[in-house]
């Protein structure tokens, strides 16, 4: 089974966010509508990835789709913190700051606990996703 990462609106309009195992999207979606939500996003969850060059391009490709799936905003912050050569505060913007957050900690659950990627991940300030996301395009990333 997969894990799967859903938003769905209830009969208020109020928005709920979750994950759940399942075989398909389409399980998902039925066991939303089960529990009378109406699914607005169903994406499967990324692999892990260990923090290795072998495995980074596939994941990096992979993960990337992910969030452009989900964000187009964030897909673009994520595509130009991938070119930038010197470090990246905090955006100073709510809703860039709001995205950075999210990639932090999307990024810190999909990276194998005990790898280079997870120590790398410490380094960074805690929640600026774009910089992790540089960082990891440094380390990783074919030259």
């Amino acid at each position: 089974m997969a894990e799967w990462v859903w938003e769905a609106k209830g009969r208020n309009g109020e928005v709920k966010k979750g994950t759940m195992e399942a075989e398909s999207a389409e399980s998902v979606q039925s066991r939303l509508r089960a529990q009378q939500l109406n699914p607005t996003k169903v994406k499967k969850k990324p692999k892990e990835f260990n923090g290795t060059q072998e495995r980074w391009t596939t994941w990096c490709f992979q993960f990337e789709s992910f969030c452009g799936a989900c964000d187009v905003k964030l897909a673009d912050m994520m595509s130009q913190a991938a070119t930038r050569v010197e470090p990246l505060p905090m955006p100073t913007d709510n809703q860039e700051k709001i995205m950075c957050r999210t990639l932090y900690h999307t990024l810190a659950m999909l990276v194998k606990e005990d790898s280079a990627a997870f120590t790398k991940m410490q380094t960074v300030e805690r929640g600026n996703g774009c910089e992790a996301w540089r960082r990891f395009h440094v380390e990783w990333e074919p030259q």
